[in-house]
Parts: structure tokens; sequence; C-alpha cells
């Protein structure tokens, strides 16, 4: 008699054809490979580097202050390094727009292109715009206006900036967690693309428990 055969784990690589049912396709495709090959130690990594950069910065304000206020000052290592994260996210986020709109989802390919342009908008709000960098002079109707007189709408009086860090950072946090298992059985890909992963958790929870502090 035949042995059975034996059930084998389709790799990443295999697995392609589902994954272009899910809209993941070449950027998304080869993104998903990290979750689909369960890599344990990348994911680990990827989850705590928020924690170890917020110990590090503490340990870096209470040992080195100088090099601290350094490091978190206008135009320096933070902001420029905080501006170019959000440049690449908005990259990535126009790579699945443009998959999704290549397999016709539609409300998917509207949403992501939202937050592209969002996200983009943010990065560029991180430098004033490219104020300093350019020597642009702060229009008269904003520099009034601007609580640091710089070319921005952050720091315009009155914009929630506070609230919309606590807003996003719970949501980011627990959307995923507290999401209906029936949601998750039925509508995987909604999940996928609206709720952050759990490995994301530190990198919306650490930033809204600050504002929240503070």
């Amino acid at each position: 008699a035949m042995a059975p055969a034996q059930k084998r784990t389709l790799t990443a690589e295999e697995d392609v054809p589902r994954n272009r049912a899910f809209g993941l396709t070449s950027l998304s495709d080869r993104l998903a490979r990290l979750v689909l090959e369960r890599r344990p130690k990348v994911v680990w990594a990827v989850a705590l580097f928020p924690l170890l950069f917020v110990v590090l910065m503490a340990i870096g304000k209470l040992l080195t202050p100088r090099l601290y206020r350094y490091l978190i000052a206008e135009d320096t290592v933070v902001e420029y390094a905080t501006f170019v994260t959000f440049l690449l996210a908005a990259y990535v986020a126009v790579r699945l727009a443009i998959d999704l709109r290549e397999q016709h989802e539609t409300v998917f390919f509207l949403s992501y292109s939202l937050l592209a342009a969002g996200l983009f908008m943010i990065a560029m709000e991180e430098i004033s715009w490219g104020q300093r960098i350019f020597s642009i002079d702060t229009p008269l109707f904003l520099e009034s206006r601007n609580r640091k007189g710089e070319l921005n709408f952050h720091n315009l009086g009155g914009f929630p900036l506070h609230y919309a860090f606590i807003v996003v950072g719970l949501y980011g946090a627990f959307a995923r967690l507290l999401m209906p298992g029936r949601v998750k059985r039925h509508q995987p890909m909604l999940v996928d693309l609206f709720t952050p992963p759990y490995a994301l958790f530190l990198y919306f929870f650490l930033p809204c428990a600050l504002y929240i502090h503070y």
C-alpha cells in the first residue's frame, strides 16, 4: 500500500495566487512574505524596536542631556528620521494603492491613496515643507497664527495635534485586537488592510501613552 502523502506548507512564492486573491501583488507580496514565512526573530526585532528606542532616549536624557537636546532639536537626527520614515510609509502606501487598483478594489484603492497623501503631508509638515532647507519665509497670514512662526499647519493655534496622536495611537494599538472574530474570519482583507498587525502594537501604543501622560 502506498504511504499517504504528507501535507506540506506552501512557501510565500508558491502561495502567490492566494496572495493575489487578497490584493497582494508585487511589493505587497514581498511585504507579506515576512508573515507568511513566519520569521519570529525578525518579527520580534521589529515589534520591540520602539521600546528599545524609548529606553535609549530616556537613558540618554539622564546621562547626556546635552546630546539628548541636540537629537530632539529641529533640523537634527530625530526630526529628519521621522521625515524619512513617513516619506517611506507614503511610498509603500502608493505602491499598495497601485496594486489594489489593478485588483479592481476601488474602495481599498481610494483609502490607500488618501493614506499615502496623508502620510506625505505629515512628512512635509515635519520639516515645515522644507522651509529652513530652502530658506523660505513664512507668509504673514501664517506667521501671525502659527505658534512657532513656521510654514506648517500643525502648529496653528487650535489645531488638535495632541488629540490626533492619541486617537491614532489608540486605533493602531487596539483596532485589530478588538475586531470581532466574525469579521476576522469573513473579511480577512479588510482586517489586513485597515488594522495594523499585532507586531506594530508598540509603534502606536507608546506614542499614545506619552501624549496621554503629557
